[in-house]
């Protein structure tokens, strides 16, 4: 929603209209009472999202008026990808700090109960942008192994082995089918490791 709210106010704000602030308890009671629609499972959040959407752009009704413009912009170059790209930046820079930080607020007090559907929330998004954080090394007994390790052995005839210890691994531009469907091998089990 509010990703939706600053793209229409950005938009309309370039095409020369100014905001009413007048209607920022209706965008916020439209955006709260669609979501609370959406918990009690009655409407789907795109709805909640359409309407503050249109909202916005019925504030953005009027034209903006020359003096309320400000000071005209310096001569000097222009900051990187415009209004539009550093509002997309910016919303998805708020978002990656609130999904790393909700992830590491400790599971007490009230927290508990946001605690699980916030790491479900934010799951997706933390796996494939692979910043998933964790305490662990803070405690008594951290962790005491690298899973991203790639760990070879080279034996005296010179044979090189590669332990599979690599969780990665299959990802690897000399990987293979075998290799990418196998679980981490015992230590015996090694496979030679491609001459780089």
């Amino acid at each position: 929603m509010a990703a939706a709210f600053a793209l229409v106010v950005i938009v309309r704000r370039l095409r020369g209209h100014a905001f009413n602030p007048y209607f920022v308890p209706v965008i916020v009671a439209t955006g709260w009472l669609g979501s609370w629609l959406h918990e009690q499972e009655r409407a789907a959040m795109i709805w909640s999202v359409t309407g503050v959407a249109i909202l916005a752009w019925i504030a953005t009704q009027a034209k903006a008026k020359p003096e309320s413009q400000g000071e005209a912009p310096p001569k000097h170059r222009p900051w990187a990808y415009g209004p539009i790209g550093r509002t997309v930046v910016m919303l998805v820079a708020v978002y990656h700090l609130v999904a790393v930080a909700s992830t590491q607020i400790p599971d007490k007090f009230s927290w508990s109960t946001f605690h699980k559907p916030a790491d479900e929330t934010f799951k997706l998004w933390l796996s494939t942008t692979q910043t998933g954080q964790g305490w662990g090394m803070f405690a008594p007994n951290p962790p005491r192994r690298n899973v991203f390790m790639r760990v070879t052995v080279t034996t005296k005839a010179g044979e090189t082995f590669d332990l599979n210890t690599d969780v990665y691994a299959c990802l690897m531009p000399d990987a293979t089918e075998e290799s990418a469907t196998r679980s981490i091998p015992c230590l015996g089990s090694g496979t030679r490791a491609s001459a780089r």
